[in-house]
């Protein structure tokens, strides 16, 4: 295994990030990246059913606490495709990344929220993890919703106007003969 600051490659030819054996300044660096990027950062433990960590973005996105989340299972954030959530992290587990835009997550609150998630394998002194970015696919879902009525409404409204084009011109054919 070559390693260089907590980055190495493991026997299955995966790059992994080890935080645990990164130099002291890149530690409490990862960690200042960890607690102030926007995008939710949620660290598990998938096969225990464990959320090690997640950042503030998280904590806000899901509406829960770090220590509540901390004591909630991943099965309780994605309760209606576990199957797919189980999919999806063995191919992370064994590509050494991934990506999705197939998962919802509830919310302490219980809303759905559909979401994209990129995930890679970390390894810490729990062993190999998961980190996952997770974004809340809300808005854009809202938008393209949006963007399909206004294209419906469009669509009805160039055939009302074609019609009625087409008995303008119906009418100047009678005219003129």
């Amino acid at each position: 295994q070559a390693e260089r600051g907590g980055v190495f490659v493991n026997d299955t030819g995966q790059v992994v990030l080890d935080v645990d054996r990164a130099p002291g300044r890149a530690r409490s660096g990862f960690r200042r990246l960890f607690e102030r990027v926007r995008d939710a950062l949620i660290v598990m433990d998938p096969r225990q059913n464990r959320i090690l960590d997640a950042n503030p973005a998280a904590c806000e996105m899901l509406g829960y606490s770090l220590d509540e989340l901390l004591t909630c299972p991943v099965s309780q954030i994605h309760p209606r495709d576990m199957s797919q959530l189980t999919e999806f992290i063995e191919s992370v587990f064994a590509r050494g990344h991934g990506w999705t835009e197939e998962l919802c997550c509830v919310t302490k609150r219980g809303d759905t929220l559909p979401a994209e998630i990129s995930a890679t394998v970390i390894e810490t002194s729990d062993g190999l993890c998961v980190v996952a970015a997770v974004r809340s696919l809300v808005e854009r879902k809202r938008f393209e919703a949006e963007l399909i009525r206004s294209r419906d409404a469009l669509g009805q409204e160039v055939q009302a106007r074609t019609a009625e084009l087409m008995e303008l011109n119906r009418s100047l054919e009678l005219e003129i003969q």
